[in-house]
């Protein structure tokens, strides 16, 4: 009868054991999940923009180069650009580049810049 009534107090308290373990690594593992979560939150919040954004101005460099540093050849920096492709070259930094770089240094973060 006392070896009956200890293993039914060891099996109870087995269980209470086993249940109490399994509680306690749940409630780890959905904190963990949760931070993961917040991180991944907060990368695709700032990171998700702001690749688009330097993927896009890529993407114009890539464009500018293509039309008209490789149609006429690139030379020395020292040599000063033609009037005309000085100017096309304002008009791309102006309209293109530029707003793009700032719209990238606003996406960043306080002291990131």
């Amino acid at each position: 009868m006392i070896a009956e009534l200890v293993t039914a107090c060891v099996s109870i308290l087995i269980a209470i054991m086993a249940y109490w373990l399994n509680h306690q690594g749940e409630t780890r593992r959905s904190l963990r999940k949760a931070r993961i979560d917040w991180a991944s939150s907060q990368l695709e919040d700032l990171y998700g923009p702001l690749l688009v954004l330097t993927e896009t101005n890529e993407r114009a460099w890539s464009e500018y180069c293509r039309r008209y540093i490789l149609s006429i050849g690139a030379g020395p920096a020292e040599i000063p650009l033609p009037e005309m492709e000085e100017a096309r070259w304002r008009t791309w930094v102006e309209e293109i580049f530029a707003p793009t770089a700032q719209k990238i240094r606003r996406s960043l973060p306080p002291g990131e810049t």
